[in-house]
């Protein structure tokens, strides 16, 4: 599962590693722009699904949607947004302690278009997405199947970190994501505040060494890996 999916770079590359017909992913994205160019990038690796049985059977479902704590309460609620361009500014916002996006306000999305001498046009303007939970994604809508867990969460989401997790508390509770990786690096107290978190859920933690990402997976995985962490086994 890849949270803030954008062009499906991860995507690909988990497609690449893993052995064909053994990857099954969801990528989710809120960027609308983003979300039609991962559709067509995945369509153009054969990574939508074949029902021949003679493409690629590896599979990546694709949805467009705002990740967060709560579930919308219409079809379409709004949160905010602000784009890859605009990083700096929503990592100060999205601090602990900073209010997180509602599903009331509207999604504002700072477009930053190179113009002809080379500076930046800059066009505000708004977009209405659905706000979702990971647990209704995964469990609610019925796309992992019984008896099963998702082997890798990855999340790069500059600040949402924290409420994403909240939202996925029936996944966490089960111990059925395996391998968390998530970089929090915008904000020293947004990653104690995901540690204490995901420790008081029943996970462990780690920090990748010389590096901003940190690994997590429950107590019992990594007892029984000797203290490793995100050890999913054999996928040939």
């Amino acid at each position: 599962v890849d949270v803030g999916a954008s062009l499906g770079d991860c995507m690909l590359a988990a497609a690449a590693l893993i052995p064909q017909g053994r990857l099954r992913g969801l990528a989710i994205e809120a960027d609308p722009e983003a979300v039609t160019l991962l559709r067509e990038t995945l369509f153009l690796n054969g990574l939508l699904g074949s029902s021949d049985g003679v493409g690629n059977t590896s599979s990546i479902l694709y949805r467009w949607a705002w990740v967060g704590a709560e579930v919308s309460k219409e079809s379409f609620g709004s949160v905010v947004h602000i784009p890859v361009d605009a990083r700096d500014a929503r990592r100060q916002r999205m601090c602990p302690g900073d209010e997180p996006p509602v599903q009331d306000e509207a999604i504002f999305l700072e477009r930053r278009r190179p113009k002809v001498d080379g500076t930046l046009s800059i066009s505000p303007s708004f977009v209405r997405v659905r706000a979702t939970t990971l647990d209704n994604e995964v469990l609610g809508s019925g796309w992992l199947p019984p008896n099963t867990d998702v082997d890798l969460l990855y999340m790069l989401i500059y600040g949402m970190e924290l409420e994403v997790l909240r939202g996925m508390g029936a996944l966490l509770r089960a111990g059925r994501v395996r391998c968390i990786m998530i970089n929090a690096h915008h904000c020293p107290a947004s990653t104690l505040a995901v540690q204490a978190f995901l420790h008081d859920i029943g996970y462990r933690t780690a920090q990748l060494p010389s590096s901003n990402w940190m690994l997590a997976s429950p107590d019992a995985d990594v007892v029984a890996a000797g203290g490793a962490f995100c050890e999913l086994g054999d996928v040939t």
